[in-house]
């Protein structure tokens, strides 16, 4: 009776598709959107981040060289996925951050990555944190550290300038607008 009364008065809305959510709901996200996230638990390409079933490199990107050793990815960035994603960094959804976690424990986890590594999150630029409210990549860093046991590193590497917003930006545009940008 009581749950009923509640998303009645107070229906909290899927940040996908806007319909309602139950308040027995598991998750932030409903039941349909969650079925049509495209969920991969797969590595990807060191250099272009494209899934590959195995190494670093995909075929297009071998012999490139890159400081990363690989990295797994959780979901394609296309449809519900990307919603979810923009919501969260642009429209105050902080509430996303534990649904957006334990999908990420999901791929740490089919992944076997060991509690031995660092969640190092990607700083913003103070100007930009102000702006925002909230550092989306900590907040995600510090859920995640909690629910894995993972360590976090906050401060291991420094934004040293204010880039100007990627999303308006062209693959070439993005990696030219991130040079320099971090120590």
């Amino acid at each position: 009776m009581f749950r009923k009364l509640l998303d009645l008065l107070l229906p909290v809305p899927c940040p996908c598709c806007g319909g309602v959510l139950a308040s027995t709901a598991i998750s932030h996200i409903c039941e349909s959107c969650q079925k049509s996230l495209e969920i991969i638990n797969s590595m990807g390409c060191s250099y272009c981040g494209r899934p590959i079933k195995s190494g670093v490199f995909c075929r297009r990107c071998k012999g490139r060289s890159t400081p990363l050793d690989g990295f797994y990815i959780t979901g394609i960035y296309e449809g519900k996925m990307r919603e979810l994603i923009i919501n969260f960094k642009f429209n105050d959804a902080r509430y996303l951050t534990k649904t957006l976690a334990e999908l990420a424990v999901e791929t740490i986890v089919s992944a076997g990555i060991s509690d031995d590594y660092y969640l190092i999150p990607v700083p913003l630029h103070p100007k930009r944190e102000r702006e925002r409210g909230y550092n989306q990549s900590a907040l995600l860093v510090k859920h995640i550290a909690h629910l894995t046991g993972m360590r976090a590193d906050y401060r291991l590497i420094k934004r040293r300038k204010n880039t100007i917003p990627q999303t308006s930006l062209g693959k070439k545009e993005r990696s030219l607008n991130l040079k320099g940008a971090f120590t």
